[in-house]
């Protein structure tokens, strides 16, 4: 009985010293972090494009330590690339693609754990079939040229039309400001660019002609859509029961829209194809109408909208 009461006494002691042992783990010190780290790179570019990064953001700890001044270091590194330690990285694209960034704050004492910056920027190549596929045109489709642009176009519902987006470089906006997606995605006009932008021979279409385009299909916006992928993703990804055949040849994208203003705001890529008609609001002399596609409807829609805040593609007709 005796030595059973020992062991059980020892057990008892183990148990204690375990019991003291995380509460000691508990109270250890955690390692802060550093925070800050950022650097600035335009969401698209072209291949043999030259971007020179420089890191920046006012780094800090967590902890609110006062960092010594040889105690932060920085590395880049592109996917899961090779890290190159330097401040200011130039990074120039071989191929297209989507390409993640990483700027890394580390703490070269290694008493704080890293800050990580990363951005995602899209290399396109402009030519057709290129970056962009599943538009259904192809080189030998009827087309002209303006400006240096190829313009394909078919005849649709009784009139000719341009099968993908107005890109006239004397006018209109580029997506998030980047003159690679020109030829790709087109330009974004105000209304009264939208009525001067088109080439000789062809002129922005009206508001009738829209719903006639809109009614020889019966109104179903998968007629119009062309099924394409932008640098390997797909551009229109539908709700259950929407049908994408671009029956007309119409090949449209969703390339956005632009809200105009200070610093302007670019939305609506992969989601919306918008653009402008000649035809002005009846019942608002600021206003004009447009038609438009949404990738969550099956349906093609008209509204009105500012003529001068809001930036929208243009198809040309004949």
């Amino acid at each position: 009985m005796k030595s059973r009461l020992i062991c059980f006494a020892l057990f008892l002691a183990a148990l204690s010293n375990v019991a003291c042992k995380k509460d000691d783990d508990s109270s250890a010190t955690i390692k802060p972090s550093l925070y800050g780290a950022s650097f600035t790179i335009a969401p698209f570019g072209a291949v043999g494009e030259s971007f020179t990064l420089k890191a920046g953001g006012e780094i800090a700890a967590s902890n609110g330590d006062a960092l010594a001044k040889n105690e932060v270091g920085f590395y880049w590194q592109v996917d899961n690339g090779k890290r190159d330690t330097v401040n200011t990285y130039t990074f120039t694209p071989t191929e297209t693609g989507n390409f993640t960034i990483n700027l890394v704050a580390f703490s070269r004492s290694s008493s704080y754990y890293s800050s990580t910056a990363s951005k995602v920027i899209s290399i396109i190549d402009p030519a057709l079939g290129k970056s962009l596929n599943g538009t259904g045109i192809e080189a030998e489709d009827e087309h002209i040229s303006a400006d240096g642009v190829d313009y394909y176009y078919k005849q649709i519902a009784g009139k000719d039309w341009f099968r993908n987006n107005l890109a006239n470089p004397n006018s209109g906006l580029c997506y998030a400001n980047a003159a690679v997606t020109a030829t790709v995605l087109g330009k974004f006009y105000s209304w009264e660019e939208a009525n001067a932008a088109c080439p000789e021979g062809w002129r922005l279409p009206s508001a009738d002609e829209f719903k006639a385009l809109a009614d020889a299909f019966e109104g179903r916006a998968g007629a119009l859509m062309a099924n394409a992928s932008f640098n390997g993703k797909l551009m229109w990804t539908f709700t259950p029961g929407v049908e994408i055949d671009n029956a007309s040849g119409f090949s449209a994208i969703p390339s956005g829209y632009v809200s105009k203003g200070a610093g302007n705001s670019y939305n609506g890529l992969n989601e919306y194809a918008a653009f402008w008609t000649s035809t002005a609001a009846e019942d608002d002399a600021e206003m004009a109408v447009y038609y438009y596609l949404n990738v969550n409807q099956s349906e093609i829609f008209s509204q009105k909208a500012d003529k001068k805040s809001l930036a929208l593609s243009v198809r040309c007709v004949r």
